[in-house]
């Protein structure tokens, strides 16, 4: 609706639609006008710890953060995690439209699943008894 909208404000209304490229289309592609409170909302962004602080590319030494440094990126939305698991529970906190309880089950179980299949090929893993 918003972009018919758009075509109808647009004065020259001749895109030519025969040709995927870009460059050989006959006029301007009409663009996207953003309006306050419409179109794609960030939520959050997940960010997947694969090795420590210590050894990542970052702009600071972790020594530099101060304490509470992944809480101050969890409250603008940026979160840290190093399972799909805890990616899913920090999700559902935020909001429980985004992971609901019963994905949030689903994706635990699956992970346990596969914890269970690797723990199976490998040797070292052996013996997990009290």
């Amino acid at each position: 609706r918003e972009i018919a909208d758009q075509d109808e404000e647009s004065s020259d209304n001749s895109v030519s639609t025969s040709s995927w490229c870009p460059c050989r289309r006959k006029s301007p592609t009409p663009t996207w006008r953003w309006r306050p409170g419409q179109g794609p909302q960030l939520k959050a962004v997940m960010i997947h710890e694969v090795q420590p602080d210590m050894d990542s590319l970052g702009l600071e030494r972790p020594e530099h953060r101060p304490p509470n440094w992944r809480q101050q990126l969890e409250e603008q939305g940026i979160c840290i995690f190093s399972s799909y698991p805890a990616a899913a529970l920090k999700l559902h906190y935020k909001d429980a439209e985004l992971i609901s309880i019963r994905q949030l089950r689903v994706i635990t179980e699956a992970a346990i699943m596969d914890f269970d299949s690797d723990r199976k090929f490998m040797a070292e893993w052996e013996d997990w008894s009290l």
